[in-house]
């Protein structure tokens, strides 16, 4: 009895080893065990064929030589614990036909999309509204195109969304999700945005600035980590090609939040850049424009850059539409000023507030400098002493219906730096709204703020307060 107990032991023995050493290999790929992650545990498979239908990738190395595209509402599910190698300028796709991809896995069985050839970046992985793309614990490495950035599909990027501009969508839903090493910008959204849920983006090593997207669109971008790339900014708005244009009015709500660089307002060598709250249509409602303290908005130089904040003609009257709400703190000051290497005094246009200025706008402990270019109008009275014409140039404009001077100073505590034109353009008539009293200047080579004109519209005199 003895001898049989002790070989019913070694038998359950060896059962156990056998069911322990089978796990550890990963042989059921679709539940790999947590925290005994191994893709090349499992033979490769290689998928060559456009998806019609849905389709998951089991746990294991998928192999992805050339473009495959997402068509007739398929969803392709991808496991934790999955490598997804893709070739030479491979890219996977989710058209607008299609559900989407869903990859997430977790802190122990992460997903990685890489190169499946080291010197070879493979494409982007591509979301177009109203297919979304859900990523959790996911790397991307190394994507991005072998085309030069500024001619490459997407610009560069790893990870690309795309809506029609006049809808939008918000395409990307990320939690803890990293996009190193892309050839050009990491993150491309083009009238897309990022779902609210999103967390947690870490975007390094790109070849140029880590997120590009519309102002409209950037409520939502992610906590995260923006830094190591080579160019440490957000770039808004607009860039060399128009097909990738996010150059909208808001139409509605949206915050600027502090997310650690600088949010650059075009791209380098394309000219005038500039945001523009409200559509003026008189069908649209009120559009907010948030800027949190801590924020730098840096404009590029050249042509009309402008933060441009508008009203709308409701039918014979104009009414408050756009709003700027900017109001930083002694600590934490929010920057607006030129985006060149080296700046110089009217590098780019300046806040210009038109038709009417709603009472809810605000600007608090800010700094406007390098500003009082070119802002293509003209007013009634100088920008600056003496000047002989009547170029409203300034770091504010404030270019308003005759009988809609503004109800308080709305810009306070702000340092006015640098103006090739005055401080504040002011055109309104007869009520004399002082924003001098509770600012500061800084070389204003005009008028610190123009005259106001009188009743009769014209200037009550050439003479101004200068520094």
């Amino acid at each position: 009895m003895n001898k049989l107990a002790n070989l019913n032991f070694l038998l359950g023995v060896l059962a156990l080893s056998s069911l322990l050493t089978a796990a550890t290999c990963g042989t059921d790929p679709a539940t790999p065990p947590a925290g005994l992650c191994d893709p090349t545990s499992v033979a490769p498979v290689t998928h060559t064929a456009d998806l019609s239908a849905d389709e998951t990738w089991p746990m294991g190395v998928h192999l992805v030589p050339s473009t495959l595209t997402l068509r007739g509402g398929a969803l392709l599910t991808i496991a934790p614990c999955t490598e997804i190698r893709l070739g030479r300028d491979a890219s996977l796709v989710a058209s607008n036909e299609a559900q989407g991809i869903v990859a997430r896995g977790t802190e122990a069985d992460p997903i990685t999309f890489v190169r499946d050839a080291a010197g070879d970046a493979w494409g982007a992985l591509v979301g177009a509204a109203p297919a979304t793309l859900s990523l959790a614990h996911a790397s991307l490495i190394g994507g991005g195109t072998n085309t030069a950035a500024a001619s490459a599909d997407y610009l560069g990027a790893s990870l690309v969304a795309t809506a029609p501009g006049d809808v939008g969508g918000d395409v990307l839903n990320l939690d803890t999700v990293s996009v190193s090493d892309s050839t050009g910008i990491g993150v491309v959204l083009i009238g897309a945005g990022f779902d609210a849920r999103s967390t947690g983006l870490v975007v390094t090593r790109s070849g140029a600035q880590p997120v590009y997207l519309g102002a409209d669109r950037a409520t939502n971008l992610p906590t995260g980590a923006y830094t190591g790339n080579a160019l440490d900014e957000i770039l808004l708005q607009q860039v060399s090609s128009a097909a990738y244009s996010n150059n909208r009015p808001l139409v509605g709500d949206a915050t600027l939040r502090d997310r650690g660089v600088p949010y650059r307002v075009g791209a380098e060598g394309t000219g005038g850049a500039s945001i523009i709250v409200g559509d003026s249509r008189d069908t649209s409602p009120a559009a907010v424009l948030t800027i949190e303290p801590g924020v730098t908005l840096r404009f590029n130089p050249g042509g009309v850059s402008q933060l441009f904040v508008t009203g709308h003609l409701v039918g014979s009257t104009y009414q408050p539409q756009g709003v700027l709400i900017a109001n930083g703190t002694a600590a934490r000051p929010i920057t607006f000023t030129s985006a060149a290497s080296a700046p110089a005094p009217g590098d780019w246009s300046g806040l210009y507030f038109a038709h009417v200025v709603d009472p809810r706008s605000s600007v608090s402990n800010a700094v406007i400098s390098y500003a009082g270019g070119e802002s293509l109008s003209s007013g009634v009275c100088e920008a600056s002493a003496g000047a002989g014409t009547f170029d409203a140039d300034g770091a504010v404009l404030l270019f308003l219906e005759s009988d809609a001077a503004p109800a308080t100073a709305f810009i306070t505590a702000t340092h006015l730096a640098h103006s090739a034109g005055c401080g504040f353009y002011r055109n309104w008539q007869v009520d004399d709204v002082d924003f001098v009293t509770g600012n500061t200047f800084e070389d204003v080579a005009g008028c610190l703020q123009s005259l106001v004109p009188n009743a009769l519209n014209t200037c009550p005199t050439s003479a101004c307060q200068m520094l």
